[in-house]
């Protein structure tokens, strides 16, 4: 199930290299992330969250060359134990991790990669 959440975005146009973004904050003044000139807000609005998040999962789909992303859901299926296992599992520090703001995600290779070398190193 997907729950949508909708956050305050604060639109900005950079006049200097003319980028146009969107960014959760109160301030009226930001730096372009482009060229990092100092931005004045053109407008707010909302936006939904998980849009804002399908977003940043594509473009991180695209850099990647089309290696699948799972989820902590993806990640228990693979291995038949709890989302809160996958979870923990996730968090260990030799885990090949991927945050997008607050959700986890890890390359499909890369996930599978890491269980070939931890069978190694149990």
């Amino acid at each position: 199930m997907i729950h949508t959440l909708f956050k305050p975005i604060i639109a900005f146009e950079c006049a200097s290299c003319g980028t146009t973004f969107g960014v959760n904050t109160r301030k009226n003044e930001i730096n372009c992330p482009n060229c990092l000139i100092e931005c004045k807000s053109s407008s707010e609005g909302f936006m939904a969250y998980n849009q804002v998040a399908q977003e940043e999962f594509q473009l991180v789909k695209e850099v990647f060359n089309e290696d699948e992303l799972l989820t902590a859901d993806d990640v228990a299926k693979i291995i038949r134990k709890s989302k809160r296992v996958a979870y923990e599992i996730m968090d260990e520090k030799d885990f090949p991790l991927i945050k997008i703001r607050r959700s986890k995600r890890v390359l499909k290779s890369d996930f599978f990669e890491w269980l070939r070398q931890s069978r190694f190193n149990t």
